[in-house]
């Protein structure tokens, strides 16, 4: 992984002439994306394991219910490393009665956000419209 991010720093940021404001800006933006989603999944982990300890119920115990028989895949879903299926967050918020809110990220990478709205854009519709607020990182 850091040979993948030193190449694409020498490539994009090595030449300090190149680097203007708008790159500035969307590298600051990705920062912000990935720390609010380095967050959301501490946060979220830390509520599942509390859940986990009040009924007595280990990461592994819940991996079975969810159907996962590795330990590894387990401790990779709690991590972020991969992510939860839709079903595994259902079978969470029904047994741990965590709020949705707090399982599924809401959240959008700038490149996504852009597509949607290019798209969005293209389709010419007045009725179908983003405010900025709509994508806040805030």
């Amino acid at each position: 992984m850091r040979d993948i991010i030193e190449s694409y720093e020498n490539s994009n940021w090595n030449n300090v002439n190149s680097i203007d404001n708008e790159k500035i800006e969307e590298s600051d933006i990705a920062e912000l994306i990935a720390e609010k989603e380095r967050v959301f999944i501490n946060k979220r982990k830390e509520l599942i394991k509390e859940k986990l300890k009040g009924l007595n119920i280990s990461q592994q115990e819940l991996g079975q219910i969810l159907g996962h028989k590795s330990k590894t895949h387990m401790s990779e879903l709690m991590n972020g490393i991969s992510p939860f299926s839709l079903k595994d967050l259902i079978i969470i918020n029904y047994l741990l009665k965590i709020d949705m809110n707090d399982l599924v990220p809401v959240f959008l990478s700038k490149k996504e956000q852009m597509r949607i709205r290019t798209t969005i854009e293209s389709l010419n519709k007045s009725n179908l419209r983003l405010i900025k607020a709509d994508f806040s990182l805030v």
